[in-house]
């Protein structure tokens, strides 16, 4: 286990196997590994329940129907910074909300099917919220990249 880690090496092969495919089956991932599928759905379990792991599908926006992906950066005020953030993690438009440093507070992935949904959402619930002293919204025109490779990190 690298120090500070709370993954060892066998916990780390799990997670490249899932990597490459979130449905494997533990039998899979135990042959391939060389361990009992038993450790493997403990192992599995532990990392989900001490929430240093999800595993999710995740839809390609643009695939189905959404060509429209934005990033915003929303300027708030310090008063209203979590209220905020929280706000915009309950609305179906966002799929990303991140607190940042730098010259915005916030960070959020939204997707559309049209400009005027995204018109809508900027001059609908997004207005709606106090505290907001302006956001920049940039469209993403190609996404070239969708994953983290943590295990190659050094």
């Amino acid at each position: 286990m690298e120090k500070g880690s709370p993954l060892d090496n066998t916990d780390i092969e799990i997670l490249k196997v899932l990597a490459e495919d979130g449905r494997a089956p533990n039998t899979h991932i135990a042959r391939q590994i060389g361990i009992s599928e038993s450790a493997v759905r403990k192992r599995i379990k532990r990392m989900r329940e001490e929430k240093l792991v999800w595993i999710i599908g995740y839809g390609d926006p643009t695939k189905l129907g959404f060509p429209i992906t934005a990033m915003i950066r929303f300027h708030v005020l310090p008063k209203a910074l979590i209220s905020t953030a929280e706000a915009l993690t309950e609305m179906k438009e966002t799929d990303y909300v991140a607190l940042t440093t730098g010259s915005s507070d916030i960070v959020v992935r939204c997707a559309f099917k049209s400009d005027q949904g995204l018109l809508d959402f900027l001059s609908g619930p997004v207005a709606q919220l106090e505290g907001i002293v302006g956001t920049e919204t940039h469209l993403l025109l190609h996404i070239m990249k969708r994953t983290f490779d943590l295990f190659s990190h050094p």
